[in-house]
C-alpha cells in the first residue's frame, strides 16, 4: 500500500472537495492491499454516509469496530445510521452502551431525545434535549425542538424561553415567529 500518511492526506483534500466516491475508491484500495489501518475503513464509511449509502456505510462502520472495538464515536455513527434506516430499536440499544460507557455528549442526548420524541415519550425527550443545551448552550435544532415539545406539553413558558433564544440568533426567522406567536 501507499504511505499512509500521504493518502490520509490526499483524503482530506478529497473531502474539502466532497470527492466521496474517490475517498471510498481510495480506501477500498488501501484495504484491499492490506493496510493494517483502520482508519481507512472509517473514512469509507463517512464518505459511504455522506453518499446517502446507509446501509454500506453501517457494514463499513460495524467492520472498523470489530478492529477498533472501543471508538465510542464510530458507535455514535452506528446510532445515526440506525435512526436513518429507522431501526429504532437498534439505535436505542446502541445509544444504551454509548450512555453506559459514560460517553454523555451533545450528539447522544440529541439522537436519545429525537428517539423518545418520535416515540411519543415528550417530557423524557425534553430531559434530553436539556441536557444537550448543558452541552451546547446555543444548538438552535435543540432550542427549536425543545420548544415545539414544550408547546405540545402545554408549557409556554419554557417554549418561548427557546423561541427568544432562536430569535436571538436568528432575528429573521419567520417560522420561530410564527410559532411564538402560537
Amino acid at each position: 500500500p501507499a504511505h499512509a500518511g500521504s493518502v490520509h492526506g490526499l483524503i482530506r483534500v478529497y473531502n474539502a472537495e466532497k470527492r466521496h466516491q474517490d475517498i471510498i475508491a481510495l480506501c477500498e484500495k488501501q484495504i484491499a492491499a492490506g493496510s493494517p489501518d483502520s482508519g481507512f475503513l472509517l473514512r469509507k464509511g463517512d464518505a459511504e454516509f455522506a453518499l446517502g449509502r446507509i446501509p454500506q456505510a453501517v457494514r463499513t462502520y460495524e467492520q472498523y469496530l470489530t478492529r477498533v472495538p472501543e471508538n465510542t464515536g464510530v458507535l455514535k455513527c452506528v446510532a445515526r445510521c440506525q435512526i436513518k434506516l429507522k431501526k429504532n430499536q437498534d439505535a436505542a440499544k446502541t445509544l444504551e452502551v454509548l450512555l453506559e460507557k459514560g460517553e454523555a455528549d451533545a450528539q447522544v442526548f440529541r439522537l436519545k431525545a429525537y428517539l423518545l420524541l418520535i416515540s411519543g415519550k415528550i417530557r423524557e425527550a425534553v430531559d434530553y434535549l436539556e441536557k444537550t443545551l448543558e452541552e451546547e448552550p446555543g444548538d438552535i435544532w435543540t432550542l427549536r425542538i425543545k420548544a415545539d415539545a414544550h408547546i405540545s406539553l402545554k408549557e409556554f413558558a419554557p417554549a418561548l424561553w427557546c423561541l427568544d433564544r432562536v430569535l436571538a440568533t436568528e432575528p429573521g426567522t419567520l417560522t420561530v415567529m410564527e410559532r411564538k406567536g402560537k
